[in-house]
């Protein structure tokens, strides 16, 4: 039985995903919240799941305190991100190693401390949907997290409102989806291991799982990113390792879900009608998104994730 369940079992009546239908396994957030790594990185509700689990074994004491979600007026029919290639875009190598070749280093680098601090906008974990699976509706969330080397630290969810990847969504869900299938509040995270980031371009390689096929290696590279702060020459090499891998293509200039410019890349996986997307910043080469959406009609978001900043800190 999944941590998950054995939580679930515990709430019961209680638990306020009760008899809502969630989307099953391999689908596009199921692909960014595998497990052990959740969606992209983060300490996941996958992680917290977990986290509450060990701490009603240990004694640890998980505070989780509620707050106010954004109304259902607020909520947002999802667009994809428009891309500057818009049709027969150029293999990625070519302006992934040129990136790489000229990076800037990120302000994060010139701090210290303890943990490694991340402010996160996710959407798409779960997705939930109607019997018949065609109204879809998740919440986007603000997810802030500070890890340290042995995995322990913190980790505060705010600020969710629903959002949908159609208008029809949006219709059939006002009045019946009136909370969050998650809570939010502040975490503490007991040391639960956490592997150091690898600095050699064979150890990134592994990390990335490109054994697997270049499929594998967003959701991968989005984790990375979700839990360290990353320097700068290990981003030219993950840049690189990209760069060596087939499929993905050029999309140009973008602009992310928050407004920032970056540079994007995409990857089709026509076998799962998705297409992953990758939005980089220009100077520093962090990585700033990944998106997921169907790839035929109607194009579709299906998860996103926004670091919106990385930092070192000792303060929690």
């Amino acid at each position: 039985m999944s941590v998950e369940q054995k939580v679930r079992d515990l709430l019961g009546p209680a638990d306020p995903a009760r008899g809502v239908v969630v989307e099953p396994p391999r689908s596009a957030q199921a692909l960014m919240a595998e497990a052990g790594a959740g969606v992209p990185g983060r300490p996941s509700r996958r992680l917290v799941l977990a986290t509450a689990a060990l701490a009603v074994a240990s004694g640890v004491v998980v505070v989780a305190a509620r707050t106010r979600h954004k109304s259902t007026s607020d909520a947002t029919v999802l667009v994809p991100v428009a891309y500057e290639v818009t049709t027969d875009p150029p293999p990625a190598a070519a302006y992934l190693k040129a990136l790489a070749a000229r990076l800037s280093d990120a302000p994060y680098e010139h701090h210290s401390g303890r943990y490694a601090y991340h402010d996160e906008r996710i959407w798409g974990d779960p997705v939930l949907s109607d019997a018949s699976g065609r109204y879809r509706v998740a919440y986007a969330e603000r997810v802030r997290t500070w890890l340290a080397a042995d995995g322990g630290g913190r980790q505060i969810t705010s600020d969710a409102v629903a959002q949908y990847p159609d208008a029809q969504s949006r219709s059939y869900w006002a009045g019946r989806q009136l909370e969050p299938p998650f809570g939010q509040g502040t975490t503490d995270l007991p040391p639960l291991g956490l592997s150091p980031l690898p600095h050699d371009r064979a150890g990134l390689a592994a990390s990335l799982r490109v054994d697997a096929g270049a499929g594998a290696v967003p959701k991968e590279l989005s984790t990375i990113y979700s839990r360290y702060a990353i320097p700068k020459a290990v981003r030219a090499d993950i840049l690189r390792i990209v760069a060596d891998l087939d499929g993905f293509v050029w999309r140009g200039a973008v602009t992310d879900r928050i407004g920032r410019p970056g540079i994007a890349v995409t990857l089709d996986d026509r076998g799962h009608d998705q297409q992953h997307l990758l939005i980089f910043q220009p100077a520093t080469g962090e990585l700033m998104a990944y998106e997921l959406t169907s790839t035929l009609a109607p194009v579709r978001v299906g998860a996103y994730q926004l670091i919106a900043a990385t930092d070192r800190t000792d303060t929690l």
